[in-house]
């Protein structure tokens, strides 16, 4: 009877108001500020020191502006990386690292919106329907939110409810798991977000740590400053022409991504920076997480301006590749470390595209040489792999585009 009675203890000692998911939200925003200083501040301005936990990059600074619902401009910097931008516009919501940019609207970018407006403290029945209180564990109390159905979201399409876990003391967030969905709405990607250090800026609390976890890796945001109503740029939220043509050639939610037939193009030679190594087969991913990163942040601080990863495969033994991974570059790179320079090359190239999971490529090469027989040609050079579709930013395998490239020849009996 013992352990009974101390939960009923534990129970009736907790603060009784709290009866139901939606009074705990409303206690946590009580918690935040007066609603008159929460209604006062239209816009946000928060600055800080970036790092990753284990992602071997150099440390970083950030910077966040919120101008209320559906307009937020995210940049973080990191030394020998470049620039990483984030934003949301009417709707629009888009990620820009260095090379590659990534556009999604409507239904698809709820949830991206509903990230935004938690980091600028907006009302949480704007953006939920409901709250469901779940219970105490070791993280704090636990909520279910479901989102609110602002546009309208397919059949059988409905994403996880977010989940939020309040200090049973303070009501203020500890952690917030957000479930976003990728730009074609097949597939979700959790996004973990800790927070910590709470503490009043003019009347109202925020975090000063925010960790954020996002498929394995985990990025700390220190803040050092947080500005209420500051002076911004003009145009601060816009997210520039490169995005605004990307969005317009956004296809239509589960159209299927149409597979190009193999052939033969006549390639120009491309730069490259480029580390050599030996591998097993088992550990591919592994080496790559190593020598793609190292590749980029060299090719970047030379200035030669890295673009899409990929990986060229001089020998496939059954028990070790001995390939060259790195990065494409717009100039020549000269030689740092292990790094090297080099090319792709020109000439008579068999190109095809593989779309769906990187361990299904070996399907893809066996079609490509399969082709080439048929229509009697040869290798003519080590093939290669251009990762076109960065796997942080399309979370579903389905989606992810390679380019698999073999140079030939004629054969020589022709």
């Amino acid at each position: 009877m013992l352990p009974i009675a101390l939960t009923l203890i534990s129970l009736l000692s907790q603060d009784r108001e709290v009866v139901d998911g939606a009074a705990a939200m409303d206690r946590a925003r009580a918690a935040l500020g007066t609603s008159e200083a929460l209604e006062r501040v239209k816009t946000r301005r928060y600055r800080g020191k970036a790092s990753w936990v284990n992602l071997a990059l150099g440390p970083g600074t950030f910077e966040e502006v919120f101008g209320g619902p559906n307009k937020a401009f995210l940049l973080s910097e990191f030394e020998g990386f470049g620039q990483f931008t984030l934003g949301a516009i009417d709707g629009l919501v888009w990620e820009k690292p260095p090379g590659s940019i990534q556009v999604k609207r409507g239904w698809v970018a709820c949830a991206d919106l509903r990230q935004y407006g938690i980091l600028q403290h907006q009302p949480w029945r704007e953006m939920y329907a409901s709250a469901k209180l779940v219970g105490t564990d070791d993280v704090g109390t636990r909520l279910e939110l479901i989102p609110k159905p602002q546009i309208a979201v397919p059949k059988d399409s409905e994403p996880p409810a977010d989940v939020l876990w309040l200090d049973p003391q303070t009501h203020l967030a500890r952690r917030l798991e957000v479930y976003m969905l990728n730009e074609s709405g097949a597939k979700v990607r959790r996004v973990g977000i800790d927070y910590a250090e709470w503490k009043s800026v003019d009347g109202i609390r925020y975090p000063h740590r925010r960790m954020l976890e996002v498929q394995g890796f985990t990025l700390r945001l220190d803040y050092t400053s947080i500005e209420h109503d500051p002076e911004l740029a003009q145009g601060v939220f816009e997210p520039g022409d490169e995005v605004r043509a990307e969005a317009a050639q956004l296809p239509e939610v589960g159209k299927p991504v149409q597979v190009p037939e193999i052939e033969v193009q006549e390639l120009e030679a491309v730069h490259t920076a480029f580390i050599r190594v030996k591998s097993k087969p088992t550990d591919l991913q592994k080496t790559f997480t190593v020598i793609f990163p190292e590749a980029w942040q060299k090719a970047n601080a030379a200035g030669a301006g890295p673009g899409t990863v990929f990986a060229r495969f001089h020998d496939q033994g059954p028990d070790e590749f001995d390939l060259e991974g790195g990065v494409v570059v717009e100039k020549p790179f000269t030689d740092s470390g292990r790094v090297k320079g080099g090319t792709l090359p020109a000439g008579l190239t068999v190109v095809a595209w593989h779309v769906g999971p990187y361990h299904k490529l070996s399907e893809t090469h066996a079609r490509v040489q399969a082709w080439m027989a048929e229509k009697e040609y040869e290798g003519n050079g080590p093939p290669w792999e251009e990762y076109v579709t960065d796997p942080g930013l399309e979370p579903d395998e389905s989606k992810l585009r390679t380019r698999v490239c073999w140079p030939v020849k004629q054969r020589a009996d022709k």
